[in-house]
C-alpha cells in the first residue's frame, strides 16, 4: 500500500514538488530536520528516477547532493557532483557542482 504525501491539503506528486520547494527550491532561510533531509533525498531520487532524461535532472541532482552534505555525507555528495559534471557538463547545475566539488576537495586537503 503507497502512502500518500499531502501537504496544505494537496495530495501526492504535487505534495512532494511542494515538500522539496519548501527545503531546497526557494532557499529558504529554515534548516530542516535530519529526517525531513532523508525525505527531500528520498522525493528527489524518486523524481529522477522517474523521468532520468527530464531537463530538471541536474537541479534535482544539485539539490539531492547538498542534502547528502547537509547530513555530513560529503562522500555521497561528490559522487553526486561528478555525475552532475560528468553526465550534464553544459549546464549551469555543473558549473555550481563544480564549484562545490573544488571548495570541498580544497577542505579536505591537509593543512
Amino acid at each position: 500500500m503507497e502512502r500518500a504525501t499531502t501537504v496544505a491539503g494537496v495530495r501526492g506528486k504535487e505534495a512532494e514538488d511542494e515538500i522539496v520547494n519548501r527545503l531546497y527550491f526557494k532557499g529558504g532561510t529554515r534548516y530542516p530536520a535530519r529526517l525531513e533531509v532523508k525525505r527531500a533525498i528520498r522525493l528527489l531520487n524518486r523524481r529522477i528516477e522517474s523521468d532520468p532524461k527530464s531537463e530538471s535532472v541536474p537541479e534535482l541532482q544539485y539539490f539531492m547532493a547538498q542534502c547528502f552534505l547537509q547530513l555530513g555525507e560529503e562522500e555521497k555528495a561528490l559522487t553526486i557532483y561528478r555525475d552532475l559534471v560528468k553526465q550534464h557538463g553544459k549546464s549551469e547545475w555543473a558549473k555550481k557542482a563544480g564549484e562545490e566539488i573544488k571548495r570541498l576537495e580544497k577542505a579536505a586537503e591537509p593543512k
